[in-house]
């Protein structure tokens, strides 16, 4: 718990945000932290994994619970709406910490194979957030920006900051099936190139080496994707 608690305020005030942006309608949003330090706790009930996550071995895993909203979690009683999992020394079992609820988010599978994969590429990249910020999730319904160059050509043209804050740019995945293994798997593809994964529909997964830098990665692109269309908009009224 004591590992695990220092990452919990940050959680708490990064959903609280999440929810003022109105990102994450009821039980919508997930996000995940990977816990580098052992944690001590008993061990005695273990789960068999369906695939094998050698680069998470003796890691945890500190996610939101399933049914939990943010804005409980901004409000409430975080340690019961987050569930702590560690994975064994073979990477093929997973443990709950008691003190924590036993029921993880419908997308921890989606979470681990993220987090195997930044494990993997060596990147300092520790936290992943999903939520459904309504801009993105408009823009995508263009045809147009289905295509990542588009996308990506568009972010400087609004936003001098592009290169600073999305140096690798966002990926862009076709509708899928939420908490989908295939879903986990395009994710994971685009993750080893970009900084955030736009998803048809869906909403985004964005990663970062904290909650700050993961969240500030969706903010450019919400805030890019805001600013097109009310130039659409305003363009449209000029030309009526």
């Amino acid at each position: 718990m004591d590992k695990a608690g220092k990452y919990l305020e940050k959680m708490k005030e990064t959903a609280g945000i999440i929810y003022d942006h109105r990102w994450a309608e009821a039980y919508a949003g997930n996000m995940s932290i990977c816990i580098n330090e052992k944690t001590d706790f008993d061990r005695s009930g273990k789960i068999q994994l369906h695939k094998k996550f050698p680069n998470l071995k003796g890691r945890s895993v500190l996610i939101t619970s399933s049914g939990s909203r943010m804005r409980q979690i901004a409000s409430g009683d975080e340690i019961k709406m987050f569930s702590l999992v560690s994975i064994d020394e073979s990477g093929n079992f997973y443990y709950f910490h008691p003190d924590f609820s036993d029921k993880p988010s419908s997308e921890l599978i989606a979470h681990l194979m993220i987090h195997e994969e930044l494990c993997r590429g060596n990147k300092n990249d520790n936290a992943i957030i999903h939520c459904h910020p309504d801009s993105i999730i408009t823009l995508l319904r263009s045809q147009k920006f289905k295509d990542p160059e588009a996308l990506n050509e568009m972010f400087p043209e609004i936003l001098l900051e592009s290169k600073l804050l999305l140096p690798n740019g966002a990926g862009v995945i076709a509708e899928m099936e939420p908490g989908s293994e295939k879903l986990a798997s395009a994710i994971c593809e685009q993750i080893k190139k970009r900084d955030i994964v736009l998803l048809d529909k869906h909403g985004c997964f964005s990663h970062g080496k904290d909650m700050d830098e993961a969240l500030d990665r969706i903010e450019f692109v919400e805030k890019a994707a805001r600013i097109y269309l009310e130039l659409i908009k305003l363009k449209y009224g000029e030309m009526k």
